[in-house]
């Protein structure tokens, strides 16, 4: 016991400390509504319905993963356990960073344009393509994918270091995903998988992102970029395939990153999912 307070005092250990904390929470948080939202599918009361069809759940799903991803490591900013340079909120070398910012982007984003173009046509034979979200959303699902990349390098950064802490930051996440209930069902529905594999991809722009400009700022900002060209790309491509079937597409944004499975715990989702798993 005699370690414990030395341990909390270390500014090494514990920043790490935090991170395991929050893969327990976030971890327990998905497993927590992965079975209440099981549980409640196999009631087929009106009331258990008209609960399962409440369009509120969405919503406060995706305000709830927001609060969290954000709050979190802002917490443990205010309270020392993060440091600010590790957050990649620091002081921030501008003429430096963006020019290799800029760079970044640039490759990443005209890569994967190429990588993803023989994808999208696929879309247009998926019956439930085009699914749209708004804009607003399409960026709270950018942070939420963005945050917890941000928290765990800054976790592991104090102990593994500025390059290494960056890169097993993207191991540690993928394994967070890996445990999370909603996102191996949505792997085990193969139209889901090109959005995960996206996901992954923008992971490493990210992170390059950070190690290059130190800033997570730049980082979101190279996501949200590549994330508005391939969805660009995306409605290109599907209206010139079903030119019927997308017209609806704009202005909103093809809900193909949506990766925040605990969102969905409406009758949509739940129904998704009882094909999938079930």
């Amino acid at each position: 016991m005699g370690m414990w307070p030395s341990i909390m005092n270390d500014n090494t250990w514990r920043p790490l400390l935090a991170g395991v904390l929050y893969i327990a929470v976030t971890l327990a948080g998905g497993w927590l509504s992965w079975g209440l939202t099981r549980w409640a599918h196999r009631w087929a009361s009106p009331g258990a319905v008209r609960l399962r069809l409440w369009g509120g759940w969405r919503p406060l799903g995706r305000g709830s993963a927001l609060l969290w991803a954000v709050g979190y490591p802002y917490g443990m900013l205010l309270n020392g356990t993060y440091a600010a340079r590790d957050i990649g909120v620091g002081a921030t070398d501008w003429p430096l960073a963006i020019p290799w910012a800029l760079a970044i982007i640039a490759g990443a984003m005209t890569l994967l344009l190429v990588l993803w173009r023989g994808r999208w046509p696929r879309a247009a034979e998926n019956t439930t393509a085009p699914t749209r979200i708004s804009l607003l959303a399409g960026l709270v699902d950018v942070v939420c994918q963005e945050a917890p990349l941000v928290t765990l390098r800054a976790s592991l950064v104090p102990l593994m270091g500025p390059y290494w802490g960056i890169w097993l930051a993207i191991a540690a996440n993928w394994a967070l995903l890996a445990a999370d209930p909603w996102i191996m069902a949505r792997w085990r529905a193969r139209r889901e998988r090109p959005g995960l594999v996206l996901r992954g991809a923008l992971d490493w722009v990210s992170a390059t992102l950070t190690v290059y400009t130190t800033s997570a700022w730049l980082s979101l900002a190279g996501r949200a970029l590549s994330y508005a060209a391939l969805m660009a790309q995306r409605r290109r491509i599907v209206r010139r395939a079903t030119p019927a079937a997308a017209d609806g597409l704009s202005p909103n944004v093809p809900d193909l990153l949506n990766d925040q499975g605990q969102d969905d715990q409406g009758s949509e989702h739940g129904r998704r999912q009882d094909g999938d798993v079930a």
